[in-house]
């Protein structure tokens, strides 16, 4: 992996820091801090979402040369899996979670996205891990969180955390500023 160390939270669970260029970073933050076009995925919670963020479509972003350079370095770092993003996503600040779509047990914390499995929440059984690269991290709240493992995490800025696809994780609500990340999945060959 050329430098790069793994930092493992958990079997399964891991991240490295310093992912790619700073700069690529720094430009990519700039477009999405500035951008008009977000699509609000969920304008409430309460509608039936388990997870409240606004999304940029990667094929018409501006910066789709340095995304699709993110995507196949997360993927090189699996060899039985291809690794696909599609969204580019900012939570801003959450007041509330959608606690009936809270899945039991879980209802004592205000989520940005509700604990999920990315193996099987999503219908897809040949997901074999779940990768977000992190843009920032100037916000707070907004922690990945592994509630059946007691773990809170809070990545750096260029960062890149990734996780079995069958462990249940979630994102704590963002209580101040905004935060970007780039999420997806290893799909296994």
């Amino acid at each position: 992996m050329g430098g790069m160390e793994k930092k493992y939270l958990h079997e399964g669970i891991w991240y490295i820091d310093n992912f790619i260029d700073p700069i690529e970073v720094q430009k990519i933050l700039q477009i999405l801090e500035n951008a008009s076009s977000w699509d609000v995925m969920n304008d409430k919670i309460d509608k039936g979402s388990n997870f409240y963020n606004n999304t940029i479509d990667l094929n018409s972003s501006a910066v789709g040369d340095i995304i699709r350079d993110i995507c196949l370095k997360i993927g090189s770092l699996f060899s039985d899996g291809t690794f696909r993003a599609s969204l580019l996503s900012r939570y801003p600040v959450t007041s509330e979670s959608g606690h009936s779509f809270t899945p039991e047990g879980y209802q004592d914390i205000v989520w940005a996205m509700n604990p999920h499995k990315d193996r099987h929440d999503y219908g897809s059984s040949n997901v074999s891990h779940g990768a977000i690269f992190y843009f920032n991290d100037n916000y707070e709240g907004g922690e990945i969180a592994y509630p059946d493992l007691d773990i809170v995490f809070k990545p750096k800025a260029n960062s890149v955390i990734c996780h079995d696809a069958s462990i249940m994780h979630g994102v704590r609500a963002v209580t101040s500023g905004t935060r970007y990340v780039l999420p997806g999945f290893v799909f296994e060959k």
